[in-house]
């Protein structure tokens, strides 16, 4: 027994639930609107399913999107299955949500979803949080005023 309520555990459930359900919603309707997604997973997850070329060009991380060109969209409880097209060439992939680390859709600038990986290895974990936004070494960050953008009263 627990001496709290993981809130961490039952938020990162719930961001599941949410991502689940687009995609099932997807799975039977298609993208509706200007709808689409894009998915950053961890290809170092064990139960994530890439062809060898795409895990040696993406060792990390993979970010797909879901926009023109997928089809077979597959939802399970545990994750999802999508044929992409990879140099034209149709390539069947599947991830389960326990390796997500984001998931987005652009057409609504609101909404974006970064993950955890939960994990047991300590090695995969790291790894995924070295690949989240914002956490690379090098990035410069740019701060920028906004004073020039604010109406000037007028007299």
């Amino acid at each position: 027994m627990m001496d709290s309520i993981d809130y961490s555990a039952l938020m990162h459930d719930a961001m599941i639930g949410v991502v689940r359900a687009c995609l099932e919603d997807v799975e039977e309707y298609g993208l509706r609107g200007e709808n689409h997604f894009y998915i950053t997973a961890v290809t170092t997850h064990g139960g994530v399913i890439i062809p060898d070329h795409l895990r040696a060009r993406y060792p990390e991380a993979i970010t797909i999107i879901l926009q023109h060109q997928f089809s077979d969209l597959r939802v399970n409880d545990d994750g999802f299955g999508v044929t992409l097209r990879f140099g034209g060439k149709p390539e069947r992939l599947y991830f389960p949500f326990e390796a997500l680390i984001n998931f987005r859709d652009p057409s609504e600038p609101m909404f974006s979803l970064q993950f955890e990986v939960m994990t047991s290895d300590p090695e995969v974990a790291e790894q995924a949080s070295d690949t989240q936004p914002g956490n690379s070494s090098n990035a410069d960050a740019e701060v920028i005023s906004l004073d020039a953008f604010r109406n000037k009263p007028t007299t």
